[in-house]
């Protein structure tokens, strides 16, 4: 069964293509059964035929010599060079990771946050004047973290 959406995308389609005579049995179908289909293609066909009876206007003589001036003043275009293919290589091996590197370096993080989420979680219940306090804290908290992390480096090269 075809929707009437379905309908509308197949009657622009026909248009479009200027195909309108060779609607489908189900086109048809539908056409016959639903009146704002039908008006639907029958406004597009009327639209379509006055488009087409339409006069296209002419260049006048002056717009034709100042595109005939730009087409002569018109530098052409460098050809563009031919592609030149870049030689497979063998890929490097990929570097191995240490596993427990990287979970001594998020170990820290992890500590502080699971008790910030479960605090958050927590104030989420309380009145706002101190969701807003413990939002202001764990901002404050977050930026001395940021702030350590970036200065850490430079602490320890002293």
């Amino acid at each position: 069964m075809m929707t009437c959406q379905d309908c509308c995308e197949t009657i622009d389609q026909l248009i479009d293509e200027r195909r309108l005579e060779e609607k489908t049995p189900e086109l048809r179908e539908h056409l016959s059964t639903c009146a704002a289909c039908a008006s639907y293609a029958a406004s597009g066909m009327m639209l379509d035929a006055e488009l087409r009876s339409m006069m296209l206007p002419e260049p006048t003589p002056e717009l034709m010599a100042s595109l005939s001036a730009i087409a002569i003043t018109e530098p052409k275009p460098e050809p563009i060079a031919p592609f030149t293919a870049i030689p497979i290589t063998e890929p490097e091996a990929a570097p191995s990771i240490d596993a427990s590197s990287w979970m001594k370096d998020l170990a820290p993080g992890a500590a502080v946050l699971l008790p910030c989420v479960i605090v958050w979680g927590i104030a989420q219940f309380l009145p706002p004047t101190i969701q807003l306090l413990i939002q202001s804290v764990f901002t404050a908290v977050g930026a001395a973290a940021v702030f350590a992390a970036l200065l850490r480096p430079r602490m320890l090269s002293y």
